[in-house]
Formats: C-alpha cells, sequence, structure tokens
C-alpha cells in the first residue's frame, strides 16, 4: 500500500473531518418514536465501517479491540486494504499534533495483519470485525482520534474509499460501578436501509464482573452479536457491542442497557443511542483533535 507523509496524512484527516463537522450536523434531536416514515433506500455505500463510540484505554496499557466492516451490496467484494492513521492529542493542548504518522497493513502495527487479512475479502451481505489497536497514552496526553480507511474496488471496477473516524480516550481510576458503555454513539446506514455501530465496555475500579444482560429500550434497536448473558468481562478487558437499527426518516433515540455483577452486589448502567437519517449522517466538532462524540447528553455511559 502507497505510504504518504505525515503531514499530507494529517491535512487528509483535518480536510475530511472539516468536511463531515460543517455538512453533517443534526439539531432538535427528538427521543422516542422510531416509525417516523418508510425506511431508507438501500443506495448507500457498499461498504461501511461501524460509526463507533469513544475506545476507552485502562490503565498504561493500549487497547486491543475490534470495529465492524460491513459489505452491504449483494456481492463479494475482494481485495480491500486497510489504513489507520493515528494523532493523539496532549491533555492541555487545544492543537492536533503536526507529526502524525500513516500506518499500513503491512507495517505490522496498529492493525493486525492477520486480522486484517480476515477482513479483505467479505461476502455479500455479511460482516467482519476489524482487530485493530490504539496507541499506548502517556501522562500527558488524554485522549486521541484514529482514521480507518477501507479502499476496495466496486462492482464496476472503479475505485472506491470508506473512512471512519474512531475516538479514543484514556480512563482514570473509576469507582467499583460494574460494567460501563465508555460513551454512547449514533447509528448511520450511509444510505443503506440498516446501520451499525459498535460501542465498548469496560470494567470498573479494576474487577472482573459477569453480564447478567444487555437489553435496548427499544425493540427495533438489537444487538448483533450472540447472547453475552452470563459472559466473564476480565480486568482491563474492553468488549465491543455491536447494533443494529433500520434508518427511519426521523431522529430517534433509545437506551441501552447494562446489567453486571461481582461478589459483592449487583450494577445498572446505560448508555444512550441515537438513530439517525442517512442524510444527517454523524455529529463531529472539527478544529480539535481527538473529536468527542457529542451525539449524546452523557459522553460517558452512566
Amino acid at each position: 500500500m502507497k505510504q504518504f507523509s505525515g503531514s499530507r496524512v494529517a491535512n487528509k484527516l483535518r480536510l475530511i473531518l472539516s468536511i463531515v463537522s460543517v455538512t453533517l450536523i443534526i439539531s432538535n434531536c427528538s427521543g422516542g418514536d422510531s416509525s417516523g416514515g418508510s425506511a431508507t433506500l438501500n443506495t448507500g455505500s457498499a461498504l461501511t465501517v461501524d460509526n463507533a463510540g469513544v475506545v476507552p484505554i485502562l490503565g498504561d496499557s493500549p487497547t486491543t479491540t475490534v470495529i465492524y466492516v460491513h459489505n452491504n451490496s449483494n456481492i463479494e467484494i475482494k481485495g480491500i486494504k486497510y489504513a489507520i492513521h493515528n494523532n493523539t492529542t496532549p491533555q492541555q493542548s487545544n492543537l492536533p499534533r503536526k507529526n502524525a504518522k500513516i500506518i499500513s497493513l503491512d507495517s505490522k502495527s496498529s492493525i493486525d495483519k492477520v486480522n486484517a487479512d480476515g477482513c479483505e475479502t467479505i461476502p455479500a451481505k455479511h460482516s467482519c470485525p476489524l482487530q485493530f489497536t490504539t496507541p499506548s497514552i502517556s501522562a500527558q496526553d488524554a485522549q486521541g482520534s484514529m482514521l480507518i480507511t477501507a479502499n476496495y474496488a466496486t462492482q464496476s471496477g472503479a475505485n472506491s474509499e470508506f473512512s471512519q473516524v474512531v475516538n479514543y480516550m484514556k480512563v482514570n481510576s473509576v469507582p467499583r460501578q460494574g460494567l460501563l458503555f465508555n460513551s454512547g454513539v449514533q447509528i448511520s446506514g450511509f444510505n443503506n436501509r440498516d446501520g451499525y455501530a459498535t460501542l465498548y465496555l469496560f470494567g470498573t475500579n479494576n474487577k472482573q464482573y459477569k453480564i447478567n444482560s444487555i437489553t435496548s429500550s427499544d425493540p427495533v434497536v438489537k444487538i448483533v452479536q450472540d447472547d453475552l448473558t452470563g459472559k466473564l468481562i476480565p480486568v482491563n478487558h474492553v468488549q465491543a457491542i455491536e447494533v443494529i437499527a433500520p434508518i427511519f426518516k426521523k431522529v430517534s433515540t433509545t437506551q441501552l442497557n447494562v446489567n453486571s455483577q461481582d461478589n459483592f452486589e449487583k450494577y445498572t448502567n446505560n448508555a444512550t443511542l441515537s438513530v439517525v437519517p442517512s442524510a444527517d449522517g454523524a455529529i463531529l466538532t472539527s478544529g480539535v483533535v481527538p473529536l468527542v462524540d457529542t451525539s449524546v447528553s452523557s459522553p460517558r455511559g452512566n
């Protein structure tokens, strides 16, 4: 894969984020009604990478987790190439670092080559968990963003690209509250009938917890994975949870609830999900890297 200089990639990242933040803004988000008109026509992107909640970085170690890549088309997509651009931000700085770097599929860093190889071909109407690793966060760095890009050829042979911003942040010691979602997330279909998003769940206070249940307050918003009831979440493990929802013409909001327990007591926490029309897309804020998720009233599940 062709390598680009850090300055060119950083400029590209800032340009993409500026365009998205200027053009894709939602106002007056309302909750509840998921019957706001007929579903969006399936004329969207053939390949999509999920919108993502903020990835937590626990302690001094980087986080390795997954984000889901979807083939929304009716044909198999082969030869998908992935790249990832990381950009961390010092805690007291309002400006992105200039010396950002691009990490390609062949660098054996950030996107694990074995798992990326598994996502280079995706059958029609299927998805693939793409494994990635955040950078380590120093004491001076509170958070950051990465741009995950998938390049592929369409049925006509034309080259196409889909890029997705993933935010990550250092999570300091959190009092014992059971399992928490690090943030809410928006679900967008990118002009497809269904939209997907990935949230990230972690255990507080360096404890192991058991999932008793994960439920949505709106039945049209469903968890994609198999039933996670009874699964133990080890210390410092980040669990990716993917959700799916049909895309309607009106914005709707819902809660994703997680019930967990340790050896002492039971806990209930939640995160806010916004299902947005494809024409609206994601709410992003440009100018400061990382971009924080402004789609929810509370950035952290509570």
